[in-house]
């Protein structure tokens, strides 16, 4: 089983590269969902009222992830307040449930993992063959989300807490670019995944780096 970390900063395209390597064959795992998830775990949700208040609980006592986000990336020091609370319990998440798809019947060549901030880079990594992040000038990327309706505002807050496309590359085993065009997207996408598969989908780390193999 390959496991592939992609990441990429908001607006990026990241999603429809993992949707296209769906397509493909891959499983796909998005951490947003585990993230969901873990923050319904009584540990975590202390933890995070503990950080930023009653106010993020709704009516039922379950966390809002809206009002999470809008406590949460407010600047620096609250944003890795968050990951402090948040990552460790979605790397044991993505770690059980890399297991379960490495211990299935079906043989599974290639796994997709979403990982929109890849601010705990050496424990996801430590679960990956490879790291792939998508790139796009942010102009670009602002602009598609605000499309999508997210508020310009609250786009560029959420861009200021995530690492620069820079950051990124200099994480990642390969970069695909996303200015132009989703035909050129794809075919860089395309390549990769022929090369990968070509090659038999040999682990690219050390033995033991990934889960569930």
């Amino acid at each position: 089983m390959y496991v592939l970390i992609l990441t990429g900063g908001i607006g990026s395209g990241k999603s429809t590269v993992a949707r296209h390597l769906e397509r493909r064959g891959a499983i796909r795992l998005d951490l947003d969902r585990l993230a969901s998830e873990v923050r319904g775990q009584a540990g975590v949700v202390e933890g995070l009222v503990a950080a930023f208040g009653g106010c993020i609980l709704t009516s039922e006592g379950k966390v809002d992830a809206t009002s999470l986000a809008k406590a949460a990336f407010v600047d620096e020091e609250h944003t890795l307040q968050l990951n402090a609370i948040m990552h460790p319990a979605i790397e044991r998440a993505l770690e059980r449930r890399l297991v379960d798809v490495g211990s299935s019947c079906a043989p599974v060549p290639l796994v997709v993992v979403e990982v929109p901030l890849l601010t705990s880079a050496d424990g996801y990594r430590r679960l990956a063959d490879e790291v792939m992040t998508v790139s796009a000038p942010e102009t670009l990327r602002a602009a598609r989300v605000v499309a999508r309706g997210m508020a310009e505002p609250d786009v560029h807050r959420r861009m200021a807490q995530q690492m620069g496309d820079d950051e990124r590359a200099a994480l990642a085993d390969v970069v695909v670019s996303n200015d132009q065009g989703l035909e050129v997207l794809l075919g860089q996408v395309d390549t990769w995944f022929d090369a990968r598969m070509a090659a038999g989908w040999a682990p690219r780390r050390h033995p033991g780096a990934g889960a569930g193999r």
